[in-house]
């Protein structure tokens, strides 16, 4: 297995903890957002010129363009993953020096939720992708789960930074480079060949068991988004009053990170669950639905494991987190398991039934295969004797 490609983009990775701890030395520099944004500049300079150095120097052998976007990716993902490490405690004066004219937003539960999230999720999809790049395999459904999950998450981030708050600082810029990128990305995977295997075969609904369960599926986990999404925009509903109320507080907090999320899961979500039932119902997967299905799956990770991650992260405050109530607990478990598994459920299914290449009765290209005839070999010996025809040749008699 070749390594070397990967190992140039950790290392480039790895350099950001002491880059960071040094700039967190020099004297008033979290007062100097526009210092701090030429900072984080120069740093993502280095990432992109660390790997290219090893190819020029013919240290390693990748043509793939995404090997440079990954190693800008991974020094981001170690840099957040350390914020959400100084959030909790465990280390101390490395990002400091950030949350004060950097991204101040991302001292909360939910900052600490979608760093621990890119350092530790979106971390392990990139190296999934850099093995694959320097061994020459397919990469295509890793990166499409990862660039739902990192749309999702910028989305969220960035327009919940802007509206919060917070406000709109100078470092939030640098999210657009982060925006780009996986946008370019995800464009570039769909591009590539797929490994699942569609059968186009037209069957009734009735004959589709398991359709008909994952469009219940759809349209319940639907039916949640909009609930959350009407309460989370102020709708005067008793039962959404009653949600944010009794049940999850969470969504109202004043950093506008869950809001954005429930909007997200409403004006997004929400038609890919319809088109996708609609889908379902009239015929067997098709190839678009089995993209999406892995973007949204991933969308839908990092979407639910940083708002329950924030409901009951101890910088949340307490007036916003999951209260203690049995009821709420219950109602609060119940709902976002169940919209953070249907997806991964629903994904691992349609993958797995269609990765395999070939089916009985179907060819690689999803035609019914047509039984071939070959034509019929005689067995005869070698004096001529007919094996099937027990009369003996003239000539031997």
């Amino acid at each position: 297995m070749e390594t070397k490609g990967t190992l140039v983009v950790l290392f480039a990775s790895i350099l950001s903890v002491p880059i960071a701890y040094f700039v967190n030395l020099i004297p008033g520099i979290s007062e100097k957002p526009v210092a701090i944004f030429i900072i984080g500049l120069s740093c993502l300079l280095v990432a992109f010129l660390i790997p290219a150095f090893a190819k020029v120097y013919k240290l390693v052998k990748n043509d793939d363009p995404l090997y440079y976007a990954m190693s800008i990716l991974t020094f981001a993902a170690v840099i957040d993953f350390t914020i959400a490490l100084e959030n909790d405690g465990i280390v101390h004066s490395v990002m400091a020096f950030y949350f004060v004219s950097g991204e101040p937003y991302l001292k909360s539960g939910h900052g600490s939720g979608i760093n621990y999230h890119d350092g530790i999720i979106h971390f392990a999809c990139y190296i999934i992708i850099l093995l694959a790049i320097d061994n020459r395999k397919n990469y295509r459904e890793v990166g499409l789960y990862w660039g739902g999950s990192i749309i999702n998450s910028l989305i969220v981030l960035m327009i919940g930074g802007a509206v919060g708050m917070h406000g709109a600082k100078w470092s939030m810029l640098l999210n657009v480079i982060y925006m780009v990128l996986p946008i370019w990305i995800t464009k570039k995977v769909l591009d590539k060949p797929s490994n699942m295997k569609v059968i186009s075969a037209d069957e009734s609904i009735l004959k589709r068991p398991v359709d008909i369960i994952s469009i219940c599926l759809l349209l319940s986990t639907m039916f949640i988004y909009i609930y959350r999404g009407l309460a989370a925009l102020g709708c005067n509903s008793e039962i959404t009053k009653n949600l944010v109320q009794k049940y999850e507080p969470y969504i109202t907090d004043p950093l506008a990170f869950p809001k954005i999320q429930m909007v997200t899961y409403l004006f997004y979500f929400v038609p890919f669950c319809a088109f996708a039932s609609y889908s379902l119902f009239n015929a067997p997967a098709k190839k678009w639905f089995l993209d999406w299905l892995i973007i949204y799956a991933g969308a839908t990770l990092n979407g639910q494991i940083p708002y329950i991650f924030g409901s009951l992260h101890h910088l949340t405050p307490s007036k916003y987190r999951l209260p203690k109530t049995p009821e709420a607990q219950w109602a609060f478990w119940t709902q976002n398991v169940f919209l953070l598994i249907v997806p991964q459920v629903l994904l691992i299914y349609y993958y797995c039934a269609n990765s395999k290449g070939e089916k009985k009765g179907y060819s690689s290209n999803g035609s019914p295969k047509t039984p071939s005839r070959k034509p019929e070999i005689k067995a005869r010996s070698p004096s001529g004797y007919n094996l099937r025809n027990r009369n003996k040749p003239k000539e031997l008699e």
